[in-house]
Protein backbone atom coordinates (compact mmCIF):
# COMPACT_ATOMS: atom_id res chain seq x y z
CA UNK A 1 0.00 0.00 0.00
CA UNK A 2 1.64 3.24 -1.05
CA UNK A 3 1.90 6.58 1.45
CA UNK A 4 -0.82 8.13 0.01
CA UNK A 5 -3.34 5.46 0.26
CA UNK A 6 -2.69 4.76 3.68
CA UNK A 7 -3.03 8.47 4.30
CA UNK A 8 -6.74 8.99 2.61
CA UNK A 9 -7.43 5.21 4.59
CA UNK A 10 -6.71 5.33 7.81
CA UNK A 11 -5.83 9.42 9.26
CA UNK A 12 -8.52 11.45 11.31
CA UNK A 13 -8.61 13.65 14.11
CA UNK A 14 -9.06 13.01 17.81
CA UNK A 15 -10.93 14.64 20.67
CA UNK A 16 -7.48 17.45 20.97
CA UNK A 17 -7.71 18.12 17.38
CA UNK A 18 -4.63 16.18 16.59
CA UNK A 19 -4.19 14.40 13.50
CA UNK A 20 -3.94 10.06 14.40
CA UNK A 21 -3.65 7.28 12.55
CA UNK A 22 -0.30 8.53 10.81
CA UNK A 23 3.09 8.95 12.49
CA UNK A 24 5.76 10.91 10.23
CA UNK A 25 5.53 14.47 9.21
CA UNK A 26 5.55 12.96 5.30
CA UNK A 27 2.91 10.83 5.87
CA UNK A 28 0.79 13.41 7.81
CA UNK A 29 1.99 16.36 4.94
CA UNK A 30 0.18 13.38 2.07
CA UNK A 31 -2.79 13.24 4.27
CA UNK A 32 -3.36 16.88 4.32
CA UNK A 33 -2.60 17.29 0.84
CA UNK A 34 -4.99 14.92 0.22
CA UNK A 35 -7.26 17.53 1.45
CA UNK A 36 -6.37 20.16 -0.66
CA UNK A 37 -7.57 20.87 -4.58
CA UNK A 38 -6.73 24.13 -5.82
CA UNK A 39 -5.74 25.66 -2.81
CA UNK A 40 -8.54 24.60 -1.24
CA UNK A 41 -9.21 22.19 1.83
CA UNK A 42 -12.23 20.87 2.55
CA UNK A 43 -12.68 19.69 6.44
CA UNK A 44 -16.49 19.53 6.17
CA UNK A 45 -18.39 17.50 8.97
CA UNK A 46 -15.80 16.66 11.46
CA UNK A 47 -17.17 18.42 14.25
CA UNK A 48 -14.27 20.73 14.69
CA UNK A 49 -14.27 23.64 16.87
CA UNK A 50 -10.83 24.54 16.35
CA UNK A 51 -8.37 24.29 13.14
CA UNK A 52 -6.32 20.90 13.50
CA UNK A 53 -2.82 21.54 14.72
CA UNK A 54 -1.03 20.10 11.51
CA UNK A 55 -2.75 22.38 9.20
CA UNK A 56 -1.22 25.62 11.24
CA UNK A 57 2.12 24.19 11.04
CA UNK A 58 2.14 22.38 7.56
CA UNK A 59 0.70 24.32 4.91
CA UNK A 60 -1.43 27.46 5.90
CA UNK A 61 0.63 29.76 3.61
CA UNK A 62 -0.78 27.57 0.64
CA UNK A 63 -4.23 27.83 1.59
CA UNK A 64 -6.61 29.86 -0.17
CA UNK A 65 -9.77 28.30 0.59
CA UNK A 66 -11.44 26.50 3.52
CA UNK A 67 -14.41 24.59 3.57
CA UNK A 68 -15.64 24.14 7.60
CA UNK A 69 -19.44 23.49 6.62
CA UNK A 70 -21.34 21.06 9.28
CA UNK A 71 -18.51 21.72 11.92
CA UNK A 72 -19.01 23.60 15.41
CA UNK A 73 -16.73 26.88 15.21
CA UNK A 74 -16.87 29.03 17.78
CA UNK A 75 -12.97 30.97 17.95
CA UNK A 76 -12.25 32.36 14.63
CA UNK A 77 -8.51 33.21 16.05
CA UNK A 78 -7.03 30.73 13.92
CA UNK A 79 -7.60 32.38 10.69
CA UNK A 80 -4.75 34.37 11.51
CA UNK A 81 -2.21 31.61 10.47
CA UNK A 82 -3.78 31.92 7.04
CA UNK A 83 -2.83 34.99 5.11
CA UNK A 84 -3.70 34.11 1.37
CA UNK A 85 -7.20 32.96 2.25
CA UNK A 86 -9.67 34.60 -0.37
CA UNK A 87 -13.07 31.93 0.21
CA UNK A 88 -14.67 30.20 3.61
CA UNK A 89 -17.21 29.15 4.02
CA UNK A 90 -19.32 28.07 7.34
CA UNK A 91 -22.87 26.43 6.05
CA UNK A 92 -24.71 24.82 9.10
CA UNK A 93 -22.38 26.06 12.15
CA UNK A 94 -24.28 26.86 14.86
CA UNK A 95 -24.67 29.70 17.17
CA UNK A 96 -21.52 31.66 14.73
CA UNK A 97 -20.10 34.89 16.16
CA UNK A 98 -17.17 36.90 15.00
CA UNK A 99 -15.66 38.53 17.80
CA UNK A 100 -12.08 36.63 17.71
CA UNK A 101 -12.44 37.48 13.84
CA UNK A 102 -9.11 38.73 12.23
CA UNK A 103 -8.22 40.96 9.72
CA UNK A 104 -8.27 39.61 6.81
CA UNK A 105 -7.60 41.33 3.80
CA UNK A 106 -7.74 38.73 0.81
CA UNK A 107 -11.14 37.21 1.98
CA UNK A 108 -14.12 38.02 -1.17
CA UNK A 109 -15.76 35.25 -0.74
CA UNK A 110 -17.93 34.05 2.71
CA UNK A 111 -20.71 31.46 2.85
CA UNK A 112 -22.85 31.00 6.09
CA UNK A 113 -26.06 29.50 4.96
CA UNK A 114 -27.86 27.51 6.90
CA UNK A 115 -26.69 28.80 10.35
CA UNK A 116 -28.28 29.95 13.75
CA UNK A 117 -26.71 33.41 14.38
CA UNK A 118 -28.28 35.63 17.39
CA UNK A 119 -27.38 38.97 15.84
CA UNK A 120 -26.84 38.49 12.11
CA UNK A 121 -26.36 41.97 11.85
CA UNK A 122 -24.07 42.46 14.35
CA UNK A 123 -21.58 40.11 13.45
CA UNK A 124 -21.94 41.09 9.62
CA UNK A 125 -20.81 44.43 11.16
CA UNK A 126 -18.04 42.39 12.94
CA UNK A 127 -17.26 40.48 9.23
CA UNK A 128 -17.31 44.08 7.53
CA UNK A 129 -14.39 45.89 9.75
CA UNK A 130 -12.02 42.86 9.28
CA UNK A 131 -12.90 41.59 5.59
CA UNK A 132 -12.71 45.18 3.52
CA UNK A 133 -12.62 43.28 0.20
CA UNK A 134 -15.23 41.19 0.75
CA UNK A 135 -17.27 40.90 -2.97
CA UNK A 136 -19.44 37.48 -2.33
CA UNK A 137 -21.74 36.72 0.58
CA UNK A 138 -24.37 34.13 1.44
CA UNK A 139 -26.61 34.03 4.28
CA UNK A 140 -29.43 32.25 2.72
CA UNK A 141 -31.47 30.16 5.21
CA UNK A 142 -29.95 31.41 7.85
CA UNK A 143 -32.01 31.10 11.25
CA UNK A 144 -31.48 34.32 13.27
CA UNK A 145 -32.94 36.36 16.52
CA UNK A 146 -32.13 39.62 16.19
CA UNK A 147 -32.86 42.73 18.68
CA UNK A 148 -31.02 45.44 16.65
CA UNK A 149 -32.96 45.63 13.66
CA UNK A 150 -36.86 44.33 13.42
CA UNK A 151 -38.00 40.85 11.69
CA UNK A 152 -38.17 41.64 8.00
CA UNK A 153 -38.98 40.32 4.53
CA UNK A 154 -36.20 39.19 2.42
CA UNK A 155 -36.20 42.29 0.48
CA UNK A 156 -36.16 44.18 3.47
CA UNK A 157 -33.06 41.77 4.63
CA UNK A 158 -31.45 42.23 1.60
CA UNK A 159 -31.36 45.98 1.04
CA UNK A 160 -30.06 46.19 4.57
CA UNK A 161 -27.08 43.35 4.29
CA UNK A 162 -26.64 46.32 1.36
CA UNK A 163 -26.08 48.83 3.21
CA UNK A 164 -23.49 47.12 5.28
CA UNK A 165 -21.33 46.06 2.60
CA UNK A 166 -22.18 48.81 0.00
CA UNK A 167 -19.70 46.90 -2.29
CA UNK A 168 -20.98 43.37 -2.62
CA UNK A 169 -20.84 41.79 -6.19
CA UNK A 170 -23.14 38.90 -5.05
CA UNK A 171 -25.20 38.34 -2.39
CA UNK A 172 -26.62 34.80 -1.66
CA UNK A 173 -25.97 34.12 -5.19
CA UNK A 174 -27.84 36.84 -6.84
CA UNK A 175 -25.93 39.28 -9.13
CA UNK A 176 -26.23 42.73 -6.82
CA UNK A 177 -27.82 44.69 -9.92
CA UNK A 178 -27.07 48.98 -10.44
CA UNK A 179 -31.00 49.43 -9.30
CA UNK A 180 -30.32 47.55 -6.41
CA UNK A 181 -27.42 49.98 -5.54
CA UNK A 182 -29.34 52.88 -6.65
CA UNK A 183 -32.65 51.75 -4.13
CA UNK A 184 -30.09 51.80 -1.52
CA UNK A 185 -28.79 54.83 -2.04
CA UNK A 186 -31.98 56.49 -2.01
CA UNK A 187 -33.11 54.62 1.16
CA UNK A 188 -30.39 56.39 2.55
CA UNK A 189 -31.19 59.72 1.36
CA UNK A 190 -34.90 59.37 2.32
CA UNK A 191 -33.36 58.57 5.87
CA UNK A 192 -31.28 61.50 6.03
CA UNK A 193 -34.23 63.84 4.49
CA UNK A 194 -36.26 62.63 7.27
CA UNK A 195 -33.57 63.46 9.95
CA UNK A 196 -33.76 59.56 10.87
CA UNK A 197 -30.39 57.46 11.77
CA UNK A 198 -29.99 54.70 10.29
CA UNK A 199 -30.44 51.58 12.66
CA UNK A 200 -27.17 50.44 11.45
Amino acid sequence: MSIDSKTILFGYFDEEFHLRGIETPREKYVFIRSLMKDGCVNLSGRKLSKIPFEFVNFIPHKITGLILDRNQFKDFSFLEHFPQLKMLTLNKNDNLEFETLPKMDHLTMLSMNGCHIQNLYKELKRIKKRCPKLEYLSVRSSFFEDGTVPAAEATHRRRTILIIFPNLKVLDNIEVTKWERQNVKEYLRAMRRKGLCCML
